[in-house]
């Protein structure tokens, strides 16, 4: 199985509130259909829900009606996409609002029975960042990140990445960064730079604490551009793309 995350600066107009890329989700779907194995497909928001989790405070406070209105924005974003994806193969929507419980702000329980029984039907399972009940803050927000990690340590997956608006991990020059380890990562935490206005879950240095997780656990990820043509054919096929993250 392969978990692949498309980032939301790649399907969403970041600083338009609500502003699908709707060429670009169907060039993506047209790349995604030439997948051999199984995949878990997984998207960020972007413009569909970071303006209105950062317009209600959703990260320091619980706020009934900013919780359905940003649930409501992400999913409306999740269903525009598996539309698309249903034109070249099975996909269906699964949002993590309906299958996970937090916990100050960390998933405490996930209802995994709907992805297994997507996969064993051949139907590829689309989960999106959300906003979930949290038992402690009564609201968390659930990055797309924090999803690949959740479930690359709980499904070991065969590979893992993250699509993105950027060729990689970029040093102080604007240059990809080839590979990060544990013990690079502590020389390089002041060079990370911010992804977008809107961003409220932790933009490129939070993308690589989240693929470290997985590096300690002995496994390997990618984080490339996804808006280039033919990057996401290349890490379907197993090729090297971007930033790999591994272990020392």
């Amino acid at each position: 199985m392969i978990i692949l995350k498309i980032g939301g600066s790649v399907i969403t107009e970041k600083n338009l509130v609500e502003r699908a890329k709707i060429g670009e989700m169907r060039r993506i779907a047209k790349e995604l259909s030439k997948k051999k194995e199984d995949l878990l497909l997984i998207h960020g928001v972007g413009s569909f829900g970071h303006p209105q989790a950062k317009k209600y405070s959703l990260n320091t406070r619980f706020h009934a009606p900013g919780l359905c209105v940003t649930h409501s924005s992400a999913s409306r974003l999740n269903h525009i996409f598996v539309d698309i994806l249903n034109n070249h193969f099975p996909a269906v929507s699964i949002h993590p609002f309906d299958i996970i419980i937090a916990e100050d702000g960390e998933i405490r329980k996930i209802f995994f029975e709907a992805f297994f029984e997507a996969l064993r039907k051949g139907i590829v399972p689309v989960t999106h960042g959300d906003v979930v009940f949290d038992l402690k803050k009564g609201n968390s927000i659930i990055s797309g990140d924090k999803l690949v990690s959740y479930f690359a340590l709980s499904l070991t997956p065969k590979r893992v990445g993250m699509g993105t608006n950027v060729d990689g991990v970029l040093d102080e020059k604007g240059e990809v960064i080839k590979e990060i380890t544990p013990e690079r990562f502590k020389e390089l935490q002041n060079i990370f730079f911010t992804s977008g206005t809107h961003d409220v879950t932790g933009e490129m240095k939070g993308k690589v604490i989240e693929l470290l997780k997985l590096a300690e656990k002995g496994i390997e990820s990618f984080i490339f551009n996804a808006l280039q043509e033919g990057n996401i054919e290349k890490f379907l096929r197993g090729e090297r793309v971007g930033t790999v993250i591994r272990s020392d």
